[in-house]
């Protein structure tokens, strides 16, 4: 069995400049992700998809595989990881001769998602014979408490098509992606170009653990959950 993990890091981002080379208590944050994923020991590559010389020099060095410079026309901030897990996938079927069973996208900015949770993530998806799952964390906030706000704020409409004016304790628990782990049969993958079904299985994680980092005031979060271990 193969298991592909990628891990996408342009260059580019407008909120947080160069966030995948930010130092996170004395390592850069790209490389968190990269020393969890190897340290699974259920993955067959390692990749590090970028288009920048500088994080493909730091990925070679912390042992991922990063074969090639992303393209330019996938590494805009409107490219999607279905794209860059599709152009991985044909790189190594294409150059190597390589085709893997599964693929794991693991975003570079989840710092506190270890090789714990992958390999119980993996192993969960295994046992239930699943064909994709996705990491999630408890919500903050219950669905039946949005609006969608119309004309400029003057009116609002409930996201859930009926509004339950429920107490919070008496709602049932809201779940959301954390963006940490997405697992996927390839052939599943390559049929639909997506990580989420009807059939998707969820790996709960902890809050904690699920911090994503896009902006400065995430980054400051988790260098405080650092000092404050």
């Amino acid at each position: 069995m193969k298991v592909l993990g990628i891990i996408p890091a342009r260059a580019g981002s407008k909120r947080l400049k160069n966030k995948n080379l930010l130092d996170l208590a004395g390592k850069p944050l790209i490389s968190w992700t990269i020393e969890a994923a190897l340290g699974s020991n259920i993955l067959s590559k390692v990749l590090v998809s970028t288009d920048c010389p500088q994080i493909m020099s730091l990925s070679k060095n912390t042992g991922a595989d990063v074969p090639f410079l992303r393209p330019t026309e996938l590494s805009t901030d409107k490219s999607s990881p279905v794209e860059v897990v599709s152009h991985a996938l044909d790189f190594y079927h294409k150059n190597k001769n390589l085709q893997f069973d599964y693929i794991i996208l693991l975003q570079p900015t989840s710092p506190f998602r270890n090789k714990n949770h992958l390999k119980k993530a993996f192993e969960m998806m295994l046992e239930t014979k699943s064909t994709s799952c996705v990491s999630v964390t408890l919500s903050d906030c219950n669905p039946n408490w949005m609006f969608w706000l119309n004309f400029k704020g003057k009116s609002m409409s409930p996201i859930l098509d009926e509004f339950k004016a429920e107490r919070s304790q008496d709602s049932r628990s809201a779940y959301s992606l954390n963006g940490a782990i997405y697992i996927c049969k390839t052939e599943q993958f390559k049929k639909h170009r997506k990580f989420i079904f009807a059939s998707t299985i969820p790996f709960i994680m902890e809050k904690e653990a699920s911090v994503d980092i896009d902006t400065i005031e995430d980054f400051n979060r988790a260098k405080k959950i650092i000092n404050n271990k």
